[in-house]
């Protein structure tokens, strides 16, 4: 795993660029209207060269697995979803934007369900029995916190893990629920610029001048 190395690194603090909530943010895949994601590792939606900024992407995921039983009424469904970011850019975070639990009968739910994140185009994961194949991944549910960065919670996959900013280049990430009930969520992939050396240098040389006016 390659890991960006930036001057400057406080202009890319990782922080949601929308804090009005999940209607401000520019959809670019919203299930209700595209259709469904696909839950095909194999094959994930793909998302494409995002441009900076914050790219949102709406969708529900189910599950009739939980404890003590099934749930025939909730059928599996898992989502794929694949991006690029292109050179110059890194990636600093996937924000929550909204997320909310429902069970069959449209009672609200708080079962966990979990995210994951890996290089590449694709995935060879079906589902959580070989998660540690991917670099990270973490427990989501209706309960996490709106603005939760999901790529600095606990990395939950037993993978090497990631440190922020990610370089450019191909990434795939899945979103399954594990419990009874519905998953929806709204996410925000936040890109931003890397900076330009000659830039990031006047920078740290105009620090260093106004330090030693200061010090004359």
């Amino acid at each position: 795993m390659k890991i960006t190395t930036l001057l400057g690194a406080t202009l890319l603090t990782a922080l949601p660029l929308q804090l009005q909530g999940a209607s401000s943010i520019s959809l670019i895949f919203n299930e209700s209207a595209d259709g469904e994601a696909s839950s095909d590792p194999l094959n994930p939606t793909d998302l494409g060269t995002l441009a900076l900024g914050e790219s949102g992407i709406s969708g529900s995921v189910t599950s009739n697995d939980g404890a003590g039983g099934s749930n025939t009424a909730l059928p599996t469904t898992r989502d794929f979803f694949t991006f690029n970011i292109a050179e110059n850019q890194v990636l600093t975070g996937i924000f929550v934007s909204a997320l909310s639990g429902t069970d069959a009968a449209g009672a609200p739910s708080n079962d966990p369900g979990f995210f994951l994140l890996d290089e590449g185009a694709t995935s060879l994961i079906p589902g959580g029995g070989t998660s540690a194949s991917f670099l990270t991944g973490a427990l989501l549910s209706a309960e996490t916190p709106f603005g939760t960065n999901l790529l600095e919670l606990d990395n939950i996959t037993g993978g090497p893990g990631i440190t922020l900013p990610l370089e450019a280049g191909d990434f795939v990430f899945g979103i399954q629920q594990t419990g009874p009930e519905t998953l929806n969520f709204t996410l925000g992939i936040q890109v931003a610029a890397v900076p330009e050396p000659s830039s990031a240098l006047l920078l740290g040389l105009g620090s260093l001048l106004g330090l030693r006016r200061r010090r004359s």
